[in-house]
């Protein structure tokens, strides 16, 4: 009976779990074939004893779950995959359901915002994390989105600390099991504001310099 276990301890465990409970339903175990393939199999067996109540054999049957299993591992593959893509992103990643709710992120995320993993779980993307006087445009941005326009637009981000941050973020339209969602990215554009900021403040200096020379030059 060993043979079919890839693992033998498998079958160790198995045993001592079926005379400790006396049952066991669906529990899965990676089995191999006699011509040596691996498929994994969901055992559903109990213990069958004398009039003693001594155990003399187990009763049970093996239902192959190869294809379930292996789809399984492969979408969890896919979110390793998925996970390493997200957290390897320069700026910050939302996914937001269509209520605002936040679904999933990145860690800059926590970095730059402040908040801890059950905190952005309880707050709304637009109401809890955007400065107010963003809202409108943001809000805008998001409608356009979810319509499967430009989700394009500029704004203050709010952080826990109540500090607020240039940052320019788009996103789009993803339907998951019937469901819209938004995915979105954020890039901090505060060094880039200052750099507009003082070329308006430099050529608004031109001006004066210009407008009082020119004044002069009349008398």
């Amino acid at each position: 009976v060993m043979d079919i276990y890839c693992n033998p301890n498998d079958r160790k465990l198995l045993v001592q779990e079926l005379l400790s409970n006396k049952q066991i339903n669906q529990k899965v175990v990676k089995l191999k074939k006699k011509d040596g393939q691996c498929l994994w199999g969901a055992i559903t067996a109990k213990v069958s004893t004398d009039e003693t109540g001594q155990a003399i054999f187990f009763n049970g049957a093996i239902e192959d779950i190869t294809n379930h299993k292996e789809n399984e591992l492969r979408l969890v593959e896919e979110r390793i995959f998925s996970d390493t893509i997200i957290e390897a992103l320069p700026g910050l990643f939302w996914l937001n359901d269509e209520n605002g709710q936040i679904i999933r992120w990145n860690k800059n995320v926590e970095s730059v915002y402040g908040y801890s993993p059950d905190e952005l779980r309880r707050l709304h993307a637009l109401e809890d994390v955007t400065a107010p006087e963003s809202i409108p445009a943001l809000i805008k941005a998001t409608e356009n989105a979810f319509k499967g326009g430009s989700g394009y637009c500029e704004y203050d981000i709010k952080t826990k600390s109540g500090e607020n941050i240039a940052f320019a973020g788009n996103s789009k339209l993803v339907i998951i099991n019937g469901k819209k969602y938004l995915v979105a990215v954020e890039l901090d554009i505060t060094k880039r504001k200052e750099t507009e900021i003082k070329l308006r403040e430099a050529l608004d200096e031109l001006k004066r310099i210009k407008e009082k020379t020119d004044a002069e030059n009349i008398y």
